[in-house]
């Protein structure tokens, strides 16, 4: 939806416009930067932000006198799985006061997108929402170096900024934990969340990088920030997140480039590149070797260990179990923790939370039926946005990045 040609600058639909651009990038800021938003403080807060959104929303909406507006049923996508969310931990679930809290992240969410999904309406404030989204991944990105290379031993030492190294007595960022040493988390609470948000990030700006219809400084500023979360990435010694990495990087230049010919150029220098980076720094690096080899239980003397990472085959299985038991309505929302008693094996003595798995962790949940209202239309809009972006011409594609369709 785009601002219409004779619509006055300070027009009401216009002003609120930008302030729910605005909103909306602050939004996504302070839920990144305060440990992933996983705090009950700032859930309070973050819900208090997204009734902002809504409410401004419903006052754009009244505002649009012309009814250009149109609902983007695609936001709604969420929709059935949240009703049936809500249900199981309403009624259904036996820890409904676990799912409750679960639901309550996924209906923030669902609240977010729609809004996210019917603003801005111009390019120009498009531009506005991505430049913040990206300084919000730099700065997560920023306290990842600080806690690789500056707070690991001492957590108050002096770094390079007086401001940046105080926001964490604020709240905002924090100092690497002792039991992540040698990894860092960004802005988030654990190393692996920080790898799948920067797994996230990670495409679109490779991929922006090799578009023709962006100016060269646009490219260049993509390729770096790019670059800055691939090295993040590798410094939260994610094995997960790195493995998937490696499975995204070959499918970047089918979606920057046109010709075969450097999609191939690009595979042979990119692949010779990742493996003498990959040997070298398994080689140089002792916590992404020792965070390897623990994964097979193996230490330097060649005896095997049971380490937590042994531990999730065990959870895996349980929630195998879990859902077997309760194929189409699941344990209940939020039931896993409680549930997996019955099936604790002897040698698993710690409390298991969550699956480690998110697909096993909905199916044991949610049943067959929350998966299928959660990932269907979830799969259905990734494959169809890609499909269409796909078959666009290179010197096209950046406008997806930039541009909606009117409705």
């Amino acid at each position: 939806m785009f601002r219409r040609a004779n619509e006055s600058l300070f027009a009401v639909s216009n002003l609120l416009d930008w302030a729910i651009t605005i909103l909306l990038g602050f939004t996504f800021f302070y839920t990144v930067s305060v440990l992933g938003g996983t705090r009950e403080s700032v859930l309070n807060n973050v819900s208090v932000l997204v009734g902002l959104l809504l409410a401004l929303h419903g006052c754009w909406w009244r505002s649009e006198t012309s009814r250009r507006a149109k609902i983007d049923w695609r936001a709604a996508w969420p929709w059935p799985f949240l009703v049936f969310g809500w249900i199981s931990a309403l009624w259904l679930s036996p820890w409904g006061w676990n799912g409750r809290g679960e639901m309550l992240l996924w209906t923030l969410g669902a609240a977010y997108f729609w809004v996210l999904v019917h603003h801005p309406r111009d390019r120009s404030r498009l531009w506005v929402l991505m430049t913040m989204f990206v300084v919000t991944i730099l700065f997560s990105c920023y306290w990842a170096f600080h806690q690789k290379f500056l707070a690991v031993v001492n957590p108050w030492v002096a770094g390079p900024n007086y401001i940046l190294d105080n926001l964490p007595r604020l709240g905002i960022a924090r100092y690497q934990l002792e039991q992540y040493a040698g990894r860092s988390s960004g802005t988030f609470g654990s190393p692996n969340n920080f790898a799948g948000f920067l797994l996230m990030a990670i495409p679109p700006l490779l991929v922006g990088c090799g578009l023709t219809r962006f100016s060269g400084v646009v490219r260049i500023l993509l390729g770096y920030c790019g670059f800055i979360c691939v090295a993040a990435l590798y410094m939260t010694v994610s094995r997960a997140g790195l493995l998937c990495l490696l499975a995204i990087l070959p499918l970047i230049p089918l979606f920057a480039f046109d010709s075969w010919k450097q999609r191939v150029v690009s595979w042979v220098i990119g692949g010779a590149v990742l493996l003498y980076v990959g040997a070298f720094l398994y080689n140089a690096d002792n916590a992404l070797r020792g965070r390897f080899d623990q994964f097979i239980g193996a230490e330097a003397n060649g005896s095997v260990k049971f380490t937590p990472e042994w531990s999730r085959p065990h959870l895996w299985k349980a929630a195998v179990q879990i859902w077997q038991e309760h194929p189409v309505l699941g344990a209940g929302a939020g039931a896993y923790d409680q549930a997996f008693e019955k099936f604790r094996p002897e040698i698993l003595q710690r409390q298991a939370v969550h699956v480690h798995n998110d697909y096993l962790n909905t199916f044991c949940d949610y049943g067959a039926l929350g998966a299928l209202l959660l990932f269907l239309p979830a799969f259905f809009l990734v494959f169809w946005a890609l499909f269409r972006w796909w078959h666009l011409p290179s010197h096209v594609r950046g406008e997806a990045f930039v541009e909606r369709t009117p409705s």
